[in-house]
């Protein structure tokens, strides 16, 4: 098992929590993720919606 010191010499700085942009990064990728997961529902729920039946609209 590596030492503590050998793991964080090779991570990656994006995965740092003492990276300076950490805080900024995270709020933006939960944003598109909560973005992401509102148009997923939204398309589910259209999805879900019941076909029209033009038969019964039409003129007689």
């Amino acid at each position: 098992m590596a030492a503590p010191a050998d793991q964080l010499a090779t991570m990656d700085d994006d995965d740092r929590f003492d990276h300076p942009d950490f805080q900024e990064r995270y709020e933006q990728r939960f944003a598109q993720y909560e973005k992401e997961r509102q148009e997923k529902a939204a398309r589910r729920q259209r999805a879900a919606e019941p076909p029209i039946d033009l038969a019964s609209r039409c003129r007689r």
